[in-house]
């Protein structure tokens, strides 16, 4: 509940919201149920039952394998096409592709073709050549089920298969770099301990043309996020948020120029001791990277899990240092060092507010204006025991094991009032 409110809450650009602290994803399929299937749905599903090869089983697996099956006009013929493969039972050869046609009211097989490893990890059609056809952008596992996994790229003519590009990554995203109205697809091929690079391609003419590689930096964990998106309102970028040595980690921006793949953040500027994910935190479509900074007055404090605020930044092309503090600021957060919320200070307040010096950790926390010392906010840690007597001066912002964490206001702004939650 806590994570679902967090979403929720950070999405709306909200004060105060509940996160959890950790990196926990929840598999989507042990949150849904198996959905009903239309009829023409039932038909095509029959017709895949039918002509399964010997010793497979449909790829992915789970919910009976119907989130493999997506339709699609792939040769804008006016006819839905799916794609789907099946992996071999033994494990001993690579996956095996079928491309079905929706013919009167019935689907017929109209090719059969070899994948390009043993097992199908992700699979979506894209215009990456944006001439009114999909191509067919599959992920395979390899053999050896390390990090990187093998990208394939079909162009499926409505007669035939056709290979347009292989390529080893461990992600990837399509979207237009260089503002030329046509999709690039550009993978990251990443490698413990080692230079991790970066490709771009285009489909131009059934083949695919490399327009750049770019080599990022070695000694890399993992990447905790990799997502593309407009970086500013009229460019769109990469960002990679990369696990670092121990605790560290960072963000890379990259951006085309001219054809070519550029790093425009400097890692050594921009390290955070803890694990921080870009995003679109003020839902303006445009994404943010994350720097922790010590609040005002905190510098000189030693402690186990010092406190931490979060300032988000948007990517200035004017601006010419590699340094995200140089950036255009967005937004400021106070993240609990167990993760167990986050505290959105209102847009006005930003860059304005810290953490009282007598506030104390896990106990209480009493945020304040910079300059004159006005209480903004307070929270507190309340036993169980104690929580009913609280009650009525404190609200509940969330129930965590044998406490409750709770908040009040008094600052009187029409923002804290209506977000204070």
């Amino acid at each position: 509940m806590a994570r679902a409110r967090w979403v929720s809450i950070a999405a709306g650009c909200l004060c105060l919201a509940v996160l959890s602290g950790c990196d926990l994803i929840t598999d989507p399929k042990l949150l849904m149920k198996p959905p009903e299937l239309t009829s023409d749905r039932q038909t095509l599903r029959s017709v895949i039952d039918a002509n399964i090869p010997a010793d497979t089983r449909l790829q992915p697996r789970g919910l009976n394998g119907i989130q493999s099956i997506q339709t699609e006009d792939l040769d804008n013929n006016g006819s839905l096409d799916a794609v789907v493969f099946f992996e071999s039972t033994k494990g001993d050869v690579n996956a095996q592709g079928m491309v079905l046609e929706e013919t009167d009211d019935t689907w017929v097989i109209k090719q059969r073709f070899e994948g390009d490893g043993r097992s199908l990890v992700s699979l979506e059609y894209r215009d990456l050549n944006h001439d009114g056809k999909k191509e067919i952008l599959a992920g395979f596992n390899s053999e050896t089920l390390d990090e990187q996994k093998t990208l394939a790229v079909y162009d499926y003519t409505g007669q035939k298969v056709d290979k347009l590009l292989l390529a080893p990554y461990s992600n990837y995203v399509v979207e237009d770099l260089n503002n030329d109205d046509l999709l690039e697809l550009t993978t990251v091929a990443f490698k413990k301990n080692d230079y991790n690079t970066l490709t771009c391609y285009q489909i131009r003419a059934d083949q695919a043309v490399k327009l750049d590689s770019l080599q990022l930096g070695a000694g890399l964990n993992n990447y905790l996020n990799v997502m593309s998106g407009k970086v500013t309102p009229n460019q769109k970028g990469i960002i990679l948020d990369a696990s670092y040595l121990t605790h560290s980690a960072y963000s890379t921006l990259i951006m085309m120029k001219d054809n070519k793949l550029v790093n425009v953040l400097d890692q050594d500027d921009n390290l955070n001791d803890l694990p921080i994910r870009s995003g679109d935190v003020n839902d303006d479509n445009i994404l943010e990277m994350g720097r922790l900074k010590i609040p005002s007055g905190w510098e000189k404090v030693i402690l186990d899990k010092p406190p931490r605020f979060l300032d988000y930044y948007q990517w200035e092309e004017k601006v010419t240092s590699g340094d995200l503090k140089d950036m255009k600021f967005i937004k400021e957060q106070y993240i609990d060092p167990d993760g167990r919320f986050v505290f959105n200070f209102p847009d006005d307040l930003k860059g304005q507010v810290t953490l009282d010096q007598n506030s104390v950790m896990d106990q209480y926390l009493r945020f304040i204006k910079i300059d004159n010392h006005e209480l903004v906010a307070e929270i507190k840690f309340i036993p169980l025991s104690q929580w009913e007597k609280s009650k009525p001066e404190w609200s509940m912002l969330v129930r965590d094991n044998d406490q409750v964490i709770a908040y009040k206001t008094s600052f009187n702004t029409e923002i804290m009032k209506k977000n204070l939650r």
